[in-house]
């Protein structure tokens, strides 16, 4: 730090040498100007996406290079190569692989098949639709990690609200919560588990795949049920789940948004392009105008509409191509296994590459004409705002806590506070849990986006309801029971 230093020792040993150890440890201690600077980038960084002035992908890169810049400004400046060891490569190699994989999946009518069973099971009932699949996302998202559970359950949720005349975005929001939640029971279930029990000091310390489990299982199931409770009180009246208006102007709005979408997309600067985009008009304006002819009905769904869609759908929603389908199957279920098997000391397998080859290897079996189709169902504005947030801080900070001589702090339960702490905390904001930007980029894929606040009224209060219950039972295990070991 541009500074030189002398250190002078002296003893009364009468010996030509003496044997010492040093131990340095430079901590310097942060000017006031590094602190402002950091707290206007995270402010503005918030700001751009809870005001929403630009796309969130794009805040992110926009905080990304004014972070680099002013440390730069200080006389800190990054390599390249110390830049991209910020980024979390191995969850970004897990995204896109299983972004890959769900793709290929859905060109099989997997999920219009999987939505017309719950919607049997389910008999046109809101709740217990809600219910089962709450249930079984945060069931699957201890198993898998999150991001995938909702990546395969997102498609499959739309159709089903769309069936059943149910905003997607609450059932959307709903899901990655219980996910969030869910995934917090295993060192597999959320990308911030990843990270900590890959911490090489971490595994030393006895923290394998059955320890974080067995301590993260109670708090887990206790942090459910307190949810299921809440969520079932804010929406007491089933009616605000529900579009107001009946499908088939649901429908047709729908409809409308996609033409509008188009219609943008168009950037005008031809002659051809001209003419789309008045054929576009017409084409809106036409929908516009039997819009308001259509008679506006109850959006209530009686036993005959029950029976009349299920009609509809077990004609339509079926499965195209059962050989993808067992191939699929095949290859999703071995690299399921492979999550397992991960974890296993000796083998070590990595969660990014089992994605990435399960990918390119289903890719290969699936034999596409036209893979940019697949390629176009990946969130790639997801991963690029994954590519600018991901500096891993967290665990090493735990580590060095728990190093200290002074405080003799025992290194597990901080890694079960860590964990619970970036998983249940994730719920608070759209931008506190990767499994919510890829739940956000899903649903504006399918026309249904909804805002930073339409999640932080959810979202917030699950969230200080379940890291309190967390800070009590982490006081009660480890503090008054001593349960350490």
């Amino acid at each position: 730090y541009s500074k030189t230093y002398q250190l002078t020792i002296s003893t009364n040993k009468k010996r030509d040498y003496v044997s010492l150890s040093v131990d340095v440890a430079v901590r310097p201690k942060l000017a006031i100007g590094h602190i402002l600077m950091a707290l206007f980038i995270l402010i503005g960084l918030y700001a751009m996406i809870i005001f929403e002035l630009v796309h969130q992908t794009l805040a992110a890169m926009i905080g990304a290079t004014v972070a680099i810049a002013c440390l730069a400004v200080v006389g800190e400046r990054p390599s390249s190569v110390e830049i991209l060891t910020w980024m979390d490569v191995e969850t970004m190699k897990l995204l896109f692989g299983m972004m890959v994989l769900v793709s290929i999946l859905s060109e099989t009518g997997f999920f219009d098949y999987v939505a017309l069973l719950t919607y049997k099971l389910a008999k046109g009932k809101i709740w217990a639709l809600v219910t089962s699949l709450c249930l079984v996302t945060a069931f699957l998202s201890a198993f898998l990690d999150n991001v995938t559970t909702i990546l395969l359950m997102s498609a499959m949720t739309i159709r089903l609200c769309e069936t059943m005349n149910i905003d997607p975005k609450h059932m959307l929001i709903a899901m990655v919560i219980f996910s969030n939640i869910g995934g917090a029971m295993t060192p597999i279930g959320d990308p911030p588990n990843i990270i900590i029990i890959n911490n090489r000091k971490i595994q030393d310390a006895g923290i394998g795949f059955g320890v974080f489990t067995l301590h993260m299982v109670p708090i887990v199931l206790i942090s459910l049920a307190a949810t299921y409770g809440l969520v079932r009180l804010m929406y007491r009246d089933p009616a605000k789940l529900r579009y107001t208006d009946p499908p088939e102007i649901v429908e047709r709005k729908h409809e409308i948004e996609k033409w509008k979408r188009a219609f943008y997309s168009l950037s005008g600067y031809s002659r051809e392009d001209d003419l789309v985009r008045d054929s576009l008009h017409q084409k809106i304006s036409t929908l516009e105008a039997s819009l308001k002819r259509t008679p506006h009905y109850t959006n209530k769904i009686s036993e005959d509409d029950y029976r009349d869609h299920l009609k509809e759908l077990s004609k339509t929603f079926r499965v195209k191509n059962k050989s993808l389908l067992l191939k699929s199957g095949v290859v999703i279920g071995v690299v399921i296994l492979l999550f397992f098997l991960e974890s296993i000391p000796g083998l070590k397998l990595s969660i990014g590459w089992i994605a990435i080859l399960g990918a390119i290897f289903l890719l290969v079996l699936g034999d596409f004409d036209e893979l940019e189709s697949i390629l176009s169902r990946v969130e790639w504005s997801t991963l690029l705002f994954f590519g600018a947030l991901f500096v891993v801080m967290e665990v090493q900070v735990v580590v060095d806590i728990a190093d200290q001589e002074e405080t003799k702090l025992p290194i597990k339960p901080l890694v079960f506070a860590l964990a619970l702490g970036a998983c249940l905390g994730g719920n608070g904001t759209l931008i506190g849990a990767s499994a919510n930007v890829v739940t956000a980029g899903i649903a504006e894929q399918h026309g249904y986006r909804f805002s930073f606040f339409d999640f932080f009224r959810i979202g917030f209060p699950v969230m200080l309801l379940t890291t309190t219950l967390s800070t009590g039972y982490l006081i009660f295990c480890h503090v008054w029971l001593g349960w350490n070991d």
